[in-house]
């Protein structure tokens, strides 16, 4: 778990209700609110945080405006007269975003300068850079700071300090809606940096991996996760996504289109099938240009032919050009497609629900890693959007 990235989960959000936006919300309200109001966020937030533009008025600048750092008032109290008992020592706690929370508490005491909070534990993060180097602490006291949330995870006894020992607990209860919150407060003295665990060491982390492996590494976990269910003894499961995955086929999904289309638009029938294919069909050829260009192994070729582990496999054994994926590509881009055609909120949620789970057959079949996947729902509904947008300037202005 060393060189962890977190997702920043707002953002898949905005990926779920973009069908609505583009399809559903006929008077582009939404879209242009959206559209406005993020661009003036980021652009506000970028105009505070590096050239102070604009300006915070003091009242607010210690504001908690979600409402969720409650009880953090009482731990501060705490700490400050620990920090004028042991006015030496340096603040840390096991958690990044605790770090963050404590500094945000102490600046109610501290005007200017205020005490710098450090987070030391085995994953690299945000922190670590801002540390750089823990032999700065060698010899120094220390007050460490748990919240009750997250697990301590035993960082305290892996650390070499001469001495610890609990201090204090402060527990604070909003009212019978939100859980207690209990503060530890540890003084720890005298740190001894030659014993200290080489995960600890910053300068253990020289060998970091790049974004490209860790996205791989994390590509082939989640493979695993999914493809190696306990659910692949059963005959019905196994059948079951052999049928989504041959959803994606395009002898079977474009036969199925056309007579979907037939069947809700005979009048202009002819002109809307046309536009179908030719938009699937151009897209293929981009997905295959994709698949030559970044010639990425399957699984199977992976982790058989390469790391001898077996893995499950459903229907063709398929080795070469894996990114990104042609079925899945196929299934959103049909599922855009219908959505636009027929503005029916209904229409929508079953066409993406089974566009994704024919994206999630393909790693659950052995022919695709969750990158592969992605990458087709991008091209498909990115390539099937502007391709739709040229169709409607064309035949109504």
């Amino acid at each position: 778990f060393r060189n962890k990235l977190l997702p920043h989960w707002p953002v898949l959000l905005y990926f779920l209700v973009l069908p609505y936006i583009l399809f559903l919300d006929k008077k582009r309200i939404l879209y242009y609110v959206s559209l406005i109001s993020s661009l003036l966020t980021t652009v506000s937030l970028i105009l505070i945080t590096l050239f102070g533009i604009i300006k915070i008025p003091e009242k607010y600048r210690n504001a908690d405006t979600p409402d969720k750092l409650y009880g953090w008032h009482k731990a501060a109290e705490e700490l400050n007269e620990l920090l004028k008992k042991y006015p030496s020592s340096f603040i840390f706690t096991h958690k990044y975003f605790v770090a963050g929370q404590i500094r945000f508490a102490l600046s109610k005491y501290f005007k200017k300068n205020i005490p710098e909070v450090f987070c030391i534990d085995e994953y690299l993060n945000q922190y670590d850079f801002w540390v750089k180097n823990l032999v700065k602490f060698d010899k120094k006291d220390a007050i460490y700071i748990t919240e009750g949330r997250f697990p301590e995870d035993n960082v305290l006894d892996k650390l070499p300090f001469k001495e610890k020992k609990l201090v204090s607990i402060v527990s604070f209860k909003k009212n019978k809606f939100w859980p207690k919150r209990v503060f530890k407060f540890y003084i720890c003295k005298g740190f001894e940096y030659k014993n200290l665990p080489k995960d600890f060491v910053q300068q253990e982390y020289n060998n970091m991996v790049s974004v490209t492996e860790y996205f791989r590494d994390y590509d082939k976990t989640i493979f695993l996760k999914i493809n190696q269910s306990k659910m692949y003894e059963k005959k019905w499961f196994r059948t079951v996504w052999y049928i989504l995955t041959n959803l994606g086929h395009g002898f079977v999904l474009v036969p199925i289109m056309i007579l979907v289309l037939f069947f809700v638009d005979r009048k202009n029938f002819v002109l809307e099938m046309i536009s179908f294919l030719t938009i699937i069909f151009i897209g293929g050829i981009i997905i295959q240009l994709l698949k030559h260009i970044f010639d990425k192994p399957r699984p199977l070729k992976l982790f058989q032919d390469i790391l001898h582990q077996p893995i499950n496999v459903i229907g063709e054994q398929l080795r070469e050009f894996g990114f990104p994926s042609g079925h899945t590509f196929l299934a959103f881009s049909s599922a855009i497609y219908l959505s636009d055609k027929l503005r029916k909120r209904f229409v929508t949620i079953i066409t993406f629900i089974l566009a994704f789970l024919v994206g999630v057959s393909r790693i659950l079949v052995g022919a695709h890693f969750l990158s592969d996947v992605i990458g087709g729902i991008i091209v498909g509904i990115l390539f099937s959007w502007i391709c739709i947008k040229i169709k409607h300037e064309i035949l109504y202005f």
